[in-house]
């Protein structure tokens, strides 16, 4: 494809800028920081939004005011929207998933609204903003310590809590396993429905996406002084659980 080597090098060099580039715009845009974690400490609204008096309700986000967000999507509706609450969080992107996920199963057709009551609602904003700002700031602090390595090899002892947080771990766990079995399970029996088609009325979507991959290898063959001046260590503590006999402990 080239025919001097400086010409391919070059390439390499735009390449590599390019994707740099790119990298930095996605984590500008989605609030990521370097381990990958969303930035917390900037407050956002998690709003509801009532269709008229129905029980049909959207939550969303902003940094915005939820007053100027409700008047957006009234426009050109012929029903009015109410704002039914709100709840500031430094947890915004986390508190609005996590409604969501407890709302799914009453998910309107068009994926925006939830047929609820507003006792529903209420039930899962509390039970979703009370987990969330107790499991974050943990979760963000364990995420830092991810990136340290050990001062020392120590083994620390466990008390009495914190065995009880590792009995339920290892059942969460198997509990997932049992549950990721059980979609790729469901999953496939929609998918080989679908076979060849794109999609499935009212069911699914199954179509194409092109997925582009760097070959490291021959990058790193090709190119070593590249290679070296772009890699980086992205080293981690690998966290593992120890196979205690539960029956044994207890």
């Amino acid at each position: 494809m080239f025919k001097y080597p400086f010409a391919k090098t070059q390439a390499w060099v735009i390449f590599l800028n390019c994707l740099k580039k790119g990298i930095n715009v996605i984590k500008a845009m989605t609030g990521m920081t370097e381990c990958g974690s969303p930035v917390a400490g900037e407050v956002e609204s998690v709003y509801c939004l009532q269709l008229g008096d129905s029980d049909c309700f959207k939550v969303g986000r902003t940094k915005n005011s939820p007053e100027d967000r409700k008047r957006g999507f009234s426009t050109g509706s012929s029903e009015k929207f109410k704002l039914y609450r709100t709840i500031k969080t430094e947890y915004a992107p986390e508190l609005e998933t996590y409604i969501h996920q407890l709302l799914d199963t009453r998910r309107a057709e068009n994926g925006e609204f939830f047929n609820v009551s507003a006792q529903e609602l209420d039930l899962a904003v509390e039970d979703a903003r009370a987990f969330v700002e107790k499991a974050r700031p943990l979760i963000h602090q364990a995420e830092q310590l991810r990136k340290e390595k050990p001062l020392n090899e120590v083994l620390v002892e466990p008390c009495n809590e914190i065995f009880q947080v590792y009995q339920r771990l290892r059942k969460v766990r198997r509990d997932r396993y049992l549950i990721e079995q059980e979609i790729a399970f469901l999953e496939s029996t929609i998918q080989v429905a679908i076979g060849r088609n794109a999609a499935m009325r009212e069911i699914a979507s199954w179509k194409w996406t092109d997925h582009w991959t760097m070959d490291m290898d021959r990058f790193k063959k090709e190119q070593d002084a590249l290679y070296q001046q772009y890699k980086r260590n992205s080293g981690y503590r690998r966290f593992s659980l120890e196979r205690v006999d539960l029956m044994k402990a207890a």
